[in-house]
């Protein structure tokens, strides 16, 4: 149930603007709440903001004052994610990830490296293991257009979980440790992911 996505620094970022059936990203705050039950996938977003500071801050280090690096365009509901919470502690479910994101570097920002550079710096983030399955960058005239794909299947994941006030740490069986704020509203578990300036920068949403 861990959230994974999208970004330049060993699969970072998740993706575009909040847009799934289940509303946008800034309508839920952490809140705890009951998790035991069976929740069922629902959709997921991210924030614009978010998404566009993070990659601002990984490849816009060149770009002079009112430049900026702009996203092109990305998946809206990239992830998939079901439980079952259990009242001993334990829980089950799976996940699944498939996400893409198109960014532009504009002609301007490329001082410390060039497209060719950038080019080979989203090559070198592929790996299959990581679920990155493609990144590029070419000459788009404007600027430097790079790409990047992720996909996870399907996967089944179990293992024990605790609470404390608004946050929720999965123990997975064999893997670490997974902190994550999160909401129980009505009908609606909301996982959530916020940046180092306190905006939400991400929603996984289940309900039961």
């Amino acid at each position: 149930m861990r959230a994974s996505g999208l970004g330049l620094a060993v699969g970072l970022l998740f993706l575009n603007a909040c847009g799934s059936d289940a509303g946008t990203c800034d309508t839920t705050q952490p809140c705890g709440g009951d998790l035991v039950g069976n929740w069922a996938a629902h959709g997921s977003c991210v924030s614009q903001a978010s998404l566009q500071s993070r990659f601002m801050s990984e490849l816009g280090a060149g770009c002079p004052s009112g430049k900026s690096v702009s996203i092109l365009g990305a998946t809206t509901d990239w992830a998939r994610v079901s439980s079952m919470f259990n009242s001993d502690g334990t829980y089950s479910g799976t996940s699944m990830f498939s996400d893409s994101i198109s960014v532009l570097v504009p002609a301007e920002c490329l001082v410390i490296k060039g497209c060719a550079d950038l080019d080979a710096d989203f090559r070198a983030m592929v790996d299959p293991a990581t679920g990155i399955q493609g990144a590029s960058c070419l000459n788009a005239g404007t600027g430097c257009a790079c790409m990047i794909t992720q996909q996870q299947p399907t996967t089944p994941q179990s293992g024990t979980y605790t609470t404390s006030g608004t946050v929720l740490t999965l123990m997975p069986s064999g893997g670490a440790p997974t902190d994550m704020p999160y909401c129980v509203r009505g009908s609606e578990l909301h996982l959530l992911s916020i940046d180092g300036s306190g905006v939400i920068a991400s929603d996984i949403v289940l309900v039961r």
